[in-house]
């Protein structure tokens, strides 16, 4: 391209695409059996064993009681791993609030799998 009309040769990008088209489906990795790369995360983060990293208060029915509850950290919790509330659960950007007997489980593929108590 001409320097003239404004734009420097040298800033280019490019990708490249591949489409899904059936067939097999791409393969799916469990989190259990991935590398961890997050900062914090050990190895005893891909076990059903859910160890607060602290506990803090927080206001759940009553704004004049608060609750002290455990406080996990995301990036800690390996598949399989549950908590029973209340309790908070902490990562980049959000918190989890799990209210009493709310019950919250890591799916192998890493999701927060949440049964609310008395729904």
């Amino acid at each position: 391209m001409p320097q003239s009309a404004g734009l420097d040769p040298t800033s280019r990008a490019t990708s490249r695409i591949t489409p899904f088209t059936g067939g097999e489906s791409p393969e799916k990795v469990p989190i259990s059996t991935r590398p961890s790369t997050l900062e914090g995360a050990c190895a005893a983060a891909h076990t059903a064993a859910a160890t607060p990293a602290s506990r803090r208060e927080a206001y759940f029915a009553s704004a004049k009681e608060p609750v002290v509850c455990p406080v996990y950290r995301r990036d800690e919790l390996g598949a399989g791993a549950t908590i029973v509330g209340p309790g908070l659960i902490q990562e980049h950007g959000t918190t989890t609030v799990l209210f009493s007997s709310d019950r919250c489980t890591v799916a192998d593929s890493g999701e927060l799998i949440i049964t609310v108590a008395g729904a």
